[in-house]
């Protein structure tokens, strides 16, 4: 994995859609905390594509901060 830097750089170039279990993996947020979340209408924004829930990489940096 790079640098915060390195992942920031690759998300201004172009949107990065990632699924919510990498999100869950990179965060440290379980999984469950993020479908929670989704149904509480909190946490970080996401987009649902069919039955995929999608998060932005972008988005998830700023949620982090």
């Amino acid at each position: 994995m790079g640098t915060r830097s390195q992942i920031q750089e690759i998300g201004q170039a172009a949107p990065v859609w990632v699924d919510e279990r990498r999100v869950a993996g990179v965060t440290g947020i379980a999984l469950q905390t993020l479908r929670n979340w989704r149904f509480q209408g909190t946490g970080p924004p996401y987009f649902k594509i069919g039955r995929s829930v999608r998060y932005r990489l972008n988005d998830i940096l700023a949620f982090m901060e």
